[in-house]
This record gives C-alpha cells, structure tokens and sequence, in this order.
C-alpha cells in the first residue's frame, strides 16, 4: 500500500536506513560518525514526511460576541469546518500556532491579552477577526477603547465584517496558514 503524495519512498527510505543503522557495526570513530550523519539523514527526511499542523487559540479582546458565534460557527458546524485546512482550535495559548483575536482592545483587557499573547510560541500568526480590531469598529470612539490592534500587537492577516462571515474567516485561517509555513 503506497502513501498519497508518494511518500511511500520516503518511508521505505527511512526503514531502509535504520536497517543498515542497526546491522552495520558501530564501532569505532568511523561507526559513530556514519552512524551520526545517517540519523541526520533520516530526521530531515521525517520532517518532509511529518508537517506540523497549526492549531489555533482565540483572544476576546471586548466583543460583543458576533464574531465568537461565528468562529464558533467555522469550529462546530461541518459545512464550515475548519478543521479540513488541517488545523484545529487549542484551549492553551502555550499550544497555539495562529491566534485570533476578535473585538476592540479595551483598556480593561489590555493587560490580559498581553499576557495571553506573550504566552503563544514563536512563531505565531496574528489574525484580525472582524472590524472592530481593525479599526474599532462601532466602538471607536468609546474612551475604554483602544483599537486598532495593530498598535499593540504585530497583525498579519485581517478579516473584515461585522460580524464576517464563516467563509471569509476560513480564507483568513487559510492565509495565516500560508504565513506560519512560511516563518517555520
């Protein structure tokens, strides 16, 4: 049975070599050193073969929760899933790859979204969910608001609408999925 995409030579490749790896003697500098370069070998050729997929955490960043039934749209309903990208939703920002972040910047959420978006791992892929990180939307003239984002955090990838609609959030994911390869 042969692997899609012809990885099947990448996988007879990689059992191939741990069979000469494990029958070959290894004794000696000379050993060691075959030994080494042909577990370098091996290791690139599973990073081809086994691609990370991205998963994804959300920050409320003050919504009024339009855009959060629409995400919860594109993660829960399978005529928008979102999962068929190859990514899925995390509930720890130590785990996340993407990250998107919905509603204004409040003052009262600065701090806290701060610290939530330290927390993801580099490198991350910041995505604007709506119009309202973008510009402030309806809000922008509030006093407790502080959008745009894109001057407290690094934006890579914005989604208009008030709310958008699940296509256009998973075209933005799909963008975002484009930039995180990208960065790896």
């Amino acid at each position: 049975m042969s692997l899609p995409g012809g990885r099947n030579g990448i996988a007879e490749g990689i059992c191939e070599r741990s069979a000469r790896l494990a029958w070959s003697g290894t004794s000696g500098e000379t050993g060691a050193f075959r030994f080494l370069r042909e577990l370098v070998i091996m290791l690139a050729s599973f990073r081809e073969l086994a691609v990370k997929s991205p998963w994804i955490y959300r920050i409320n960043a003050g919504s009024c929760n339009g855009c959060d039934v629409e995400m919860a749209t594109c993660a829960l309903i399978p005529r928008y899933d979102i999962e068929r990208l190859g990514c899925q939703y995390c509930g720890s920002p130590r785990h996340a790859d993407i990250v998107l972040i919905s509603g204004p910047l409040t003052r009262r959420v600065l701090d806290a979204a701060r610290r939530v978006f330290d927390e993801i791992p580099d490198p991350k892929v910041t995505v604007a969910v709506g119009v309202c990180p973008i510009s402030g939307g309806i809000f922008r003239e509030s006093y407790a608001v502080l959008a745009p984002i894109d001057q407290y955090f690094p934006v890579d990838v914005n989604v208009p609408g008030c709310p958008p609609r699940p296509q256009a959030i998973i075209e933005g994911v799909a963008e975002a999925i484009e930039v995180w390869r990208q960065r790896l």
